[in-house]
């Protein structure tokens, strides 16, 4: 007979929550997205910095468009669903692109911010895949080396201090990723 409390493994769950949303037209949001790209680079210094060549600003979900407003609206929900009361410190959304017949840029991060260290700040990331791809993005964790197989209309949830890079490899179709950092007080309380 086994002993289950000596054979007993300690659990670990794949530390990823995935929400589906409703279609929203792709063709007409990655135009949008492009378009957004292309007169809101990445910072300052560009095309001399450190950021993936094709990469916006943080400031995707500040955009008046109804489509982006959908996918924020959307984004937000799901983080309701994992946590029940919140309130947002910060928010950070930007547009990450591959050109068709190009080569994903890829390179180990976290999108955590190492200032706040308050046991009810949650920092949590997002990657919403807008075009159809097979490549998905490579996690790392101490336990776990995995990838996501990328969907359209889904939003891949995620801890902050996850490492995480896109899956390096050639692109027949552009590739376009809405990605999000948020920083949120889980049960504010009201004043």
């Amino acid at each position: 007979m086994v002993n289950n409390k000596t054979c007993m493994l300690k659990g670990y769950s794949i530390p990823i929550s995935i929400h589906k949303y409703p279609n929203i037209n792709t063709k007409k949001i990655s135009d949008t997205l492009i378009r957004y790209l292309e007169t809101n680079r990445c910072c300052v210094n560009y095309p001399n910095c450190t950021h993936p060549k094709y990469q916006s600003d943080p400031k995707l979900f500040d955009l008046n468009n109804v489509d982006v407003k959908k996918l924020k609206k959307y984004y937000f929900n799901s983080l309701r669903k994992l946590f029940k009361s919140y309130k947002i410190i910060e928010n950070k959304s930007w547009v990450f692109f591959t050109k068709s017949n190009t080569e994903t840029s890829s390179a180990w991060h976290t999108h955590e911010n190492k200032t706040y260290k308050d046991k009810n700040i949650k920092q949590v990331s997002g990657i919403c895949y807008i075009t159809k791809t097979n490549l998905g993005t490579l996690f790392e964790n101490e336990y776990f080396l995995f990838s996501i197989k990328p969907c359209v209309h889904h939003w891949y949830i995620f801890d902050s201090a996850l490492r995480h890079k896109p899956l390096q490899d050639f692109v027949n179709e552009k590739r376009i990723v809405v990605a999000t950092s948020t920083i949120i007080q889980v049960n504010p309380k009201i004043d």
